[in-house]
């Protein structure tokens, strides 16, 4: 797989892993990091499955 394809999953595993840090810390805050948080670790998980997936390709 060409390098800038690469560099966009690394991007986008970044931008979740952001992301999903935020969403805990102000779900913490207003007392509902329990769904929001979920969903953004998920979204954070496939992000990593796609980069892992762009290293092997």
């Amino acid at each position: 797989m060409p390098k800038p394809a690469r560099w966009i999953a690394g991007i986008v595993g970044v931008l979740f892993a952001v992301l999903a840090i935020g969403a805990i810390t102000v779900g913490n805050d207003l007392g509902f990091s329990g769904v929001i948080g979920v969903i953004m670790l998920f979204g954070g998980l496939y992000a990593v499955v796609l980069l892992g997936l762009a290293k092997v390709f």
